[in-house]
């Protein structure tokens, strides 16, 4: 392509003549510059005044028109596609008014054919037949777009490609991130603005920045680059992944295009894998049973440590000898016989037999399987075997303990029967005489066929949940008649299997002796209670007595006393005065014992005015009779409790208060009733020596107050817990329904 700065000088959008030293405007002859410009390559034309002046071969070809005479005196505008138009003109006045700008752009030109031809003008001022105009030259681009276009759509499905693979891509050019796809944006958690302008290396851990720049530093921009790294991603995680690189021209610039996997996976599965071959190998040449792998003639190839020992050779120097080199001739005949008709049979065979070593006889378990390659055709013989004498003498032994065991079921008392699943499998003597069966009657029957429909639930719960607590059931006998028994089951192991083994007793005697205890209980429990209603209404008949009668006769004779007194002469001997000063004084002291065993007997304050004054009026005259702080916390209740619940409830305060005041020790005693949610609450404490609650009643000077507090608890429906502990003090706490 010429080079028109060296033709034409443009000073204030005006062309000058080439000679740089000469300032003078220089007419050109039209003519001179026909020969000049017929002498150009490239396509141009002369316009001036919007149309067409001159054009040469070049720009006839590019137009399509056949002649020069067709274009001159054509509008130039008329070539211009009318989108491009508006642009062309503005350029073009732009440059008359001498404004500086890039001359050289695109447009789309209209051929005689009326097609369009993508084209990119050079324009330069010029004079033509002493009037200004534009020197044109276009040059057709259309390969040039298409390459473009080609480029693009090359570059888009490039685009599209790296975006739809699993792979991640990144470009870069000397380490430095040009472009990246989502793929790898989502293996790192990046955003390509967060990657993009950044160096690879400052997104690799550090166990993998030295060997990345190495392998950097190595190859060349021809070289082809795999590497294994580990990447940092956003989260600080690591991720295990390769990268394979390869040259690449994007954008116009030598870089490189490396494709990154996701290796963690594999990485896991290959570590796994190694794990798991050594673990095999480990197993294999660990376990206690022996391998060992033969050729076609029964030559060994390989065995595992385990028979190497027993073979008393190391497992490497095994490979080419043969059963002859380690066993008797006849042991070895039959071994070497075993293995020929496995390879012919193509089957496996498994088996135990015995032999003879060094006197001893040994059991072995062997498995032979024939060995095949990958066209299926058999090339030896594998095999495992391990000593299973032990075993053989636990399966003797466990024989003979199965017979003891026969013999002592036989000899026990108690039913004895072996299940599987519910399906008896074996029973006893005393089970056959038990139930009244015959053996073979019963054997193979399921137990719900023995049970009563009442018992059922709790077979299926035992069946379901083995527990190994005993537990009653009725059973039904051959008869008809129903026993209650106590059943103990355990887990045994019958003929390989899991089992159950249960004891039955017989317990309907035990029960029924049961039942008439329950029943004379609560016969004596009734008695109790009626006792308790005697006792009171006595105490309550004593203490009105007490009060008409005995109190009233004291304070007559009182009375009587201070009359005779005050009647007495003058002149009466002071002897006499002080014998009735003493009856007086006795008066006086007996009328107050009197009251007090009215109050013991039955306090007035209880049936007067209830519970809570009777207890606050108790717990101080205790107090003041013994010395001993004695704190009472009532709450008023907000109408009369039941005469019988008032009643019992003073019984067991006073009942427990004496247990403490006479056996305690104690220095402090609490009493504090409450109620909430329809529930009443005594409670009584101290902070005396205790005891063990353990002990029975009847070994502890206080167990009989405590089953009086426990019985009277019982009549009014109540709860009642004690809790003490040697030195620790006791508690009694009674709930009761309101």
């Amino acid at each position: 392509m010429i080079n028109h700065r060296r033709i034409f000088l443009s000073e204030g959008g005006k062309m000058r003549a080439t000679n740089q030293n000469q300032r003078k405007k220089n007419n050109i002859n039209q003519n001179i510059y026909k020969k000049i410009l017929e002498n150009i390559r490239d396509a141009f034309l002369i316009a001036q005044d919007g149309k067409t002046k001159y054009a040469n071969v070049k720009m006839l070809e590019l137009l399509g028109y056949d002649s020069e005479e067709e274009l001159v005196g054509k509008e130039f505008k008329n070539f211009i596609h009318p989108d491009d138009y508006p642009r062309v003109l503005s350029n073009h006045q732009r440059r008359l008014l001498g404004e500086q700008f890039d001359s050289v752009y695109e447009f789309n030109l209209l051929r005689k054919n009326g097609k369009f031809v993508p084209v990119e003008i050079r324009v330069a001022l010029l004079e033509w037949e002493g009037r200004p105009a534009t020197l044109n030259f276009l040059i057709d681009i259309t390969e040039r777009k298409q390459a473009e276009k080609m480029l693009r759509e090359s570059e888009e499905r490039f685009r599209i490609l790296a975006n739809a693979t699993w792979e991640g891509i990144i470009i870069h050019k000397e380490g430095i991130i040009l472009d990246v796809n989502a793929s790898a944006l989502k293996m790192c958690g990046y955003t390509a603005e967060e990657v993009i302008g950044k160096n690879v290396i400052d997104f690799l851990a550090p166990e993998s920045t030295a060997p990345a720049l190495q392998k950097l530093r190595e190859s060349t921009t021809s070289d082809q680059l795999y590497i294994e790294v580990n990447i940092l991603r956003k989260d600080k995680t690591i991720l295990k992944a390769e990268a394979l690189g390869r040259p690449i021209r994007y954008n116009k610039l030598d870089a490189r295009v490396m494709a990154i996997r996701d290796v963690s996976e594999r990485k896991r599965a290959e570590e796994t894998k190694r794990e798991s071959e050594e673990r095999y190998r480990m197993l294999v040449e660990n376990i206690p049973q022996k391998i060992f792998i033969k050729d076609r003639d029964s030559l060994y190839v390989s065995v595992n440590e385990s028979y190497a020992r027993d073979l008393g050779i190391r497992s490497a120097e095994v490979r080419g000898k043969s059963d002859y080199d380690f066993f008797p001739q006849k042991l070895a005949d039959k071994y070497r016989l075993d293995d020929k008709r496995i390879m012919q049979t193509g089957c496996a065979e498994e088996l135990e037999e015995e032999y003879i070593q060094d006197g001893y006889g040994v059991w072995v378990h062997t498995i032979k399987v024939p060995v095949k390659d990958e066209r299926g055709k058999i090339t030896g013989v594998f095999g495992i075997f391990m000593d299973i004498t032990e075993r053989k003498q636990a399966e003797k032994a466990l024989r003979e303990s199965e017979e003891r065991f026969r013999q002592l079921a036989d000899a026990t008392f108690e039913g004895v029967l072996i299940h599987v699943g519910g399906v008896i499998q074996d029973i006893n003597q005393s089970m056959i005489k038990m139930f009244g069966y015959e053996y073979d009657e019963i054997l193979g029957k399921n137990i719900f066929a023995l049970i009563g429909p009442e018992s059922k639930e709790t077979i299926m719960q035992q069946l379901k949940k083995p527990s190994d607590k005993p537990f009653e059931i009725i059973v039904n006998r051959k008869d008809g008649t129903t026993m209650i028994t106590e059943a103990v089951e355990r887990n045994l192991s019958w003929k390989g299997n899991k089992a159950r083994v249960v004891a039955l007793h017989d317990i309907t005697e035990r029960k029924t002796m049961v039942a008439q205890l329950e029943s004379s209980y609560q016969q004596l429990r009734v008695l109790n209670q009626r006792w308790v209603e005697i006792e009171e209404l006595e105490r309550k008949r004593l203490s009105a007595e007490l009060h008409d009668e005995i109190g009233q006769n004291l304070t007559a004779l009182g009375i009587n006393f201070g009359i005779v007194k005050m009647n007495l002469p003058p002149a009466t001997d002071s002897l006499v005065y002080n014998r009735i000063d003493d009856s007086l004084s006795l008066l006086k002291r007996s009328s107050i014992q009197v009251k007090s065993i009215m109050s013991n007997l039955r306090p007035a304050l209880l049936d007067d005015y209830g519970l809570v004054p009777a207890l606050h009026w108790y717990t101080q005259d205790i107090a003041q009779r013994t010395g001993i702080e004695i704190s009472c916390t009532a709450e008023k209740l907000h109408c009369r409790l039941p005469t019988e619940t008032e009643t019992a409830l003073f019984r067991i305060a006073q009942e427990a208060i004496n247990n403490s005041v006479k056996h305690a020790k104690a220095k402090h005693i609490s009493l504090a009733l409450s109620y909430a949610e329809n529930r009443l609450y005594l409670v009584i404490g101290d902070d005396g020596v205790g005891f063990e609650i353990q002990v029975s009643p009847r070994q502890d000077s206080r167990g009989w107050g405590l089953m009086i507090i426990k019985e009277r608890c019982v009549g009014i429906k109540g709860i009642c817990q004690i809790e003490s502990k040697p030195g620790r003090g006791t508690k009694i706490s009674i709930e009761v329904p309101l």
